[in-house]
């Protein structure tokens, strides 16, 4: 049997490099006449950041520039439905945005699973070394977990091994 695509998974975290994704993600949602998730998952970096974790690149973040979960996902959701719309207006009502918190990676792959998506599509990019010890990287962890196929599309200029 042919496998079908009639659900397709891209990702975002409002970066220019999340934009090289999209072409694809968009062409093949046409192609395969699927629907079209796009996700943005606000880590927990985003939500709370503490001293700890701060470094040249990643500053400590004061008590009161702190938000809540709710407030993070919640300005996340507008963000990507703005996302999704000025990327992917064309699909109509056949593109959907969603903001979750929590592990990227845990959450794209359960998000996945429970929506029956068929295929993932994500942009590679090459997080910081730091970030990458931390927390791993989440294209491998998501393409090691995933309940289907992920499509990787590297980012022109990212590191390379």
């Amino acid at each position: 049997m042919e496998p079908r695509i009639s659900k397709i998974l891209t990702t975002t975290a409002f970066r220019e490099l999340s934009h090289q994704a999209a072409p694809y993600a968009l062409m093949l949602a046409r192609m395969h006449d699927a629907e079209l998730h796009v996700l943005h998952v606000a880590d927990d970096v985003q939500v709370v950041a503490t001293p700890v974790l701060a470094t040249p690149t990643l500053p400590a973040v004061s008590a009161q520039t702190r938000r809540a979960p709710e407030a993070v996902v919640k300005e996340a959701h507008s963000r990507v439905r703005d996302f999704a719309h000025e990327l992917f207006g064309e699909l109509g009502d056949r593109v959907k945005g969603v903001a979750l918190q929590g592990d990227p990676a845990v959450e794209i792959v359960k998000y996945a699973r429970e929506n029956e998506i068929n295929l993932i599509i994500m942009g590679t990019h090459g997080d910081g070394l730091l970030r990458r010890i931390v927390f791993g990287s989440v294209t491998k962890r998501v393409t090691e977990n995933s309940p289907c196929p992920v499509l990787l599309i590297p980012v022109p200029g990212a590191p390379r091994i």
